[in-house]
């Protein structure tokens, strides 16, 4: 019963800054494309930002099981998350490919 209200406490957080968060992931995505000279189309760019948000979603769950945040906290924290969430998100694609398409490793 916890978990679950936690979890719709998370959720409920989280999609506060559902376009801060998006924001976040897509200029973070372009940056780190950029940064490593890689060209991405508009359709990739999407599909990263999207799996960035998801990731990110995931880390401020996991980050709030461990300890609540407080109300000024919870911006920064959906924008570090999201922000970790769009390396990991980067990271994987140069690596296995495409993140829509499955790749054999």
């Amino acid at each position: 019963m916890v978990e679950s209200s936690l979890s719709g406490l998370v959720s409920q957080w989280f999609t506060e800054y559902g376009r801060l968060s998006y924001w976040v992931a897509r200029r973070w995505v372009r940056r780190l494309s950029d940064r490593y000279a890689r060209d991405i189309s508009p359709d990739e760019l999407e599909e990263l930002a999207q799996d960035a948000i998801a990731r990110g979603f995931d880390r401020f769950a996991k980050r709030c099981a461990k300890s609540v945040c407080g109300e000024s906290d919870r911006k920064k924290w959906v924008c570090q998350c999201v922000v970790r969430g769009a390396k990991d998100a980067v990271r994987a694609k140069s690596r296995f490919g495409s993140v829509s398409s499955h790749v054999a490793v």
